[in-house]
């Protein structure tokens, strides 16, 4: 179903210029964004990832041995060098005592992990390895590293290759069925947790599907635009979240992101939490809302909580909770200096944009893990704690920028000076950012019929009027306008974010303490 499609003149511009053409009914349902998927278009879906599936594990079959050392890892791993940290020492003995008689047998026969197919024996494997993994996943970060074993051996035996084979249809026939409520599913063959390890993607280097099922599978949204399809791919992203092995990746990062800010920001380690982030921006973008409503159920009423989201329109990565989480900013005393530092330099900023016309960028797109039909760009002016080489095209404004006092010091998040443009007739998908960050921007040129979504609210963008939102609350630009839509943004560190890191001494454990306490300003500063 995702056969290359050559470019189309005739596709490209009724993008381009899709809400003339959705009001003449001229353009199809993917380009209005007006249903979601069909039933048809949902089981074709439903085959092409039971496909990967089997492909990526036939994949692992060839290999010369799964993970770093294999079965022979695994087995000196769980039977020899048994961890004395584990805090539920009967559970874990009882799957563990028969996993060890299998691995020895196997390892006394010389098989490797991608020849066992006895049936028998693949059952007590698969349904004792799946316990021992729920039981890992209750452990620290200690153990991570046992658990990511386990799993890339389980993803690569011939037992789970057989079992994938033989039911994968069937589950995603029922996982994704758009006539049933939203539930998790239970196979009790193992079927799940044979797939974890090539869903999150582990050792898989030089692959197409390196990153895990869960990347490639949102590549072939983005490059087919076929945005509809998330509302299809993002279920299995609920279903993989709520897992062992992503319960366990989520743990071992929230411990380590306590102790030390780089790794907070890494993202893509915190698994549950940003993946289901991404889950709900995309259902949202798929026209699926009910999917992107009862996942926000099933997270508040697990008995897992992975993050404490308030809202299902602030589903930020890097969640805060201890900080204001507020949609709109400009009135705060932080913000506001910003505020009237573009308002105050507006006209300046405006003479200069036209020399950006014909830049480079505006042939790229700004992220393209969001977007990448060329409907959204950026032209940046800040990196690595200085001014850019962009400057040369529009001196004036940097001569102001400078005088902002910015240096390498400040960039506890990523801090942003620059152009963001929304081509005519087009919308960037709406998307979670960081709740660490606020964003100040004032629109420039093709302001008339550009709008900001957020928090449920639509903002008309007015020339010359700045505004300042939270990255973290989800966020979509529509320009229905005929010229691209400039807006000059600068990008902040939350006030309550920075006062707590310069209180502690830059020391991010104490700067979580402060803010867990609550450290504010007055406020709420949330209105438009």
């Amino acid at each position: 179903p995702f056969r290359h499609k050559q470019p189309d003149p005739c596709r490209t511009m009724l993008r381009r210029h899709w809400l003339l053409c959705c009001s003449l009914a001229l353009t199809s349902q993917d380009v209005c964004g007006g249903r979601a998927i069909s039933a048809k278009r949902s089981a074709e879906l439903r085959d092409f990832v039971a496909e990967c599936f089997i492909v990526v594990l036939n994949e692992y079959r060839d290999r010369e041995d799964p993970g770093d050392d294999g079965l022979e890892g695994l087995e000196v791993a769980l039977c020899h060098d048994r961890a004395p940290s584990v805090r539920h020492l009967d559970e874990w003995l009882v799957p563990l005592s028969p996993i060890c008689e299998l691995l020895a047998s196997w390892r006394a026969r010389g098989l490797k992990v991608q020849d066992v197919e006895d049936a028998q024996e693949c059952k007590v494997f698969l349904s004792r390895g799946s316990e021992l993994a729920g039981v890992l996943a209750d452990e620290g970060v200690e153990l991570q590293p046992l658990h990511e074993a386990l799993s890339a051996v389980m993803g690569s035996s011939g037992c789970c290759l057989g079992v994938v084979t033989e039911g994968v249809a069937g589950e995603l026939e029922k996982l994704l069925d758009f006539e049933r409520p939203l539930e998790l599913r239970d196979d009790p063959s193992g079927l799940w947790q044979c797939l974890e390890w090539s869903f999150w993607g582990g050792n898989d280097q030089g692959s197409p599907y390196e990153g895990g099922l869960r990347a490639f599978l949102w590549q072939v949204s983005l490059r087919q635009e076929e945005y509809h399809s998330y509302s299809v791919f993002e279920m299995l992203t609920v279903q993989f979240a709520y897992l062992p092995l992503c319960i366990h990746r989520t743990k071992a990062y929230a411990q380590k992101a306590a102790l030390d800010s780089e790794h907070f920001g890494q993202s893509y380690m915190n698994c549950a939490p940003t993946h289901l982030s991404y889950a709900i921006d995309h259902f949202f973008v798929a026209g699926a809302s009910d999917r992107a409503q009862e996942t926000w159920v099933l997270m508040k009423s697990h008995r897992w909580q992975p993050v404490d989201w308030q809202s299902i329109h602030n589903t930020a990565i890097g969640y805060l909770p201890g900080i204001a989480h507020w949609p709109w900013w400009q009135a705060h005393p932080a913000v506001k200096p910003y505020i009237d530092f573009l308002e105050r330099h507006f006209d300046l900023i405006a003479k200069e944009r036209p020399a950006l016309d014909w830049h480079a960028n505006l042939q790229k797109d700004a992220f393209p893990a969001t977007s990448n039909d060329k409907s959204w760009h950026k032209i940046e002016f800040w990196q690595d704690g200085a001014l850019t080489d962009e400057c040369d095209w529009t001196p004036l404004t940097c001569d102001a920028l400078s005088t902002l006092g910015w240096g390498v010091a400040g960039d506890i998040v990523t801090r942003k000076l620059a152009w963001s443009i929304v081509e005519p007739g087009t919308r960037f998908a709406g998307h979670s950012g960081q709740s660490r960050r606020i964003n100040i921007q004032v629109c420039v040129h093709g302001c008339e019929g550009a709008e900001l979504h957020i928090d449920g609210t639509v903002v008309q963008y007015e020339r010359g009027r700045a505004i300042a939102w939270q990255d973290g609350w989800r966020h979509e630009v529509r320009n229905r306008g005929m010229q691209p839509r400039w807006v000059f943004i600068i990008s902040i560190p939350h006030p309550e974010h920075q006062l707590a890191w310069e209180a502690s001494g830059a020391q991010w454990p104490d700067t979580l303490q402060r803010l867990n306490g609550k450290w504010r300003l007055a406020g709420p500063y949330d209105r438009v």
